[in-house]
């Protein structure tokens, strides 16, 4: 079974590894940061409380979106947040063909672009 280190893909790994090359001796020799944290109750879920330094470090804000992973390395877990970037519209939109040929409007809709106004709409 994969681990969720490979479900980020190749690339990311290598990054990973290339960043955290004492981390196999050292759970702390190759980290650059290291705080202490509290974990919290949030809703039905928990939260880690993350100083501003580690966000800075992470190039994350407050509200920024991650997907979360884990690996476990040496006995210990290692969670890796993986920044979500928000796609611009032109990303959004890179593989759009238009509407299908086979869709069907509503019936409210069918005829709108030909529709005639009516009561007091200003044109």
């Amino acid at each position: 079974m994969a681990s969720e280190l490979e479900k980020l893909g190749e690339l990311q790994r290598k990054l990973f590894e290339k960043e955290y090359t004492n981390f196999g001796n050292n759970i702390a020799g190759g980290l650059k940061m290291k705080k202490e944290s509290k974990v919290i109750p949030w809703g039905h879920s928990n939260g880690v409380i993350l100083t501003k330094e580690i966000l800075q470090e992470a190039g994350l804000v407050a509200g920024s979106k991650v997907k979360v992973a884990t690996e476990k390395r040496n006995g210990h877990v290692v969670i890796i947040l993986d920044p979500i970037k928000k796609e611009s519209l032109a990303e959004k939109y890179a593989y759009y063909q238009g509407v299908p040929e086979s869709y069907e409007y509503p019936a409210d809709l069918k005829n709108w672009e030909n529709a005639k106004p009516f009561g007091k709409e200003l044109l």
